[in-house]
């Protein structure tokens, strides 16, 4: 919450109730957060669709254990990537919201940013096989998921919590404006 260090809060609560602040905030960061990582696992997809081979025809066996194995047929493999781009957008709007979080914890905005490096690494080490561990919540598989639902689900969930969360840290942190 670089606004509340520098005191440009102040000209924004003239304009907006300080409930509305925060409501705008966290939905804007969540959707920011979201349309970046479409946008980046949305280009691998691009490329891998343009050069590579259809997910349908892979013979890797890569999806054979995972609930995407009975999509593959649907859209030569188009939907299990386009869900997958569902659960990315998820994701990105989870990991913004985390990082809003901190900051309305600490008002330094390179700890928010280490924060939520720090906290993503240690959920990848200290939950190796976990549902929540949370590569398998990106990726959608082996994480002993039964469908696409459960990591978008779980993601939704941690998404309002956090939101949440923030709404009430935030209040508290800008009472005194």
């Amino acid at each position: 919450m670089e606004e509340y260090n520098t005191g440009y809060i102040r000209f924004v609560l003239l304009r907006k109730s300080r409930r509305k602040y925060l409501i705008q905030k966290v939905f804007l960061t969540a959707v920011s957060g979201g349309i970046m990582m479409l946008a980046a696992f949305g280009a691998v997809f691009a490329v891998a669709l343009w050069i590579g081979t259809p997910t349908e025809a892979d013979t890797s066996g890569f999806y054979s254990i995972s609930p995407w194995y009975s999509l593959l047929p649907i859209w030569g493999g188009k939907l299990v990537l386009l869900l997958k781009l569902g659960l990315a957008f998820l994701f990105g709007c989870t990991w913004s919201l985390l990082c809003l979080l901190i900051s309305a914890i600490f008002c330094n905005r390179y700890v928010a940013f280490l924060g939520t490096f720090l906290i993503y690494q240690s959920l990848w080490q200290l939950l190796p096989g976990s549902i929540l561990n949370p590569v398998y919540l990106l990726r959608g598989d082996y994480g002993g998921y039964t469908s696409f639902w459960v990591p978008a689900l779980l993601q939704t969930a941690a998404m309002l919590f956090l939101a949440v969360l923030f709404l009430i840290l935030g209040e508290r942190k800008i009472q005194n404006v």
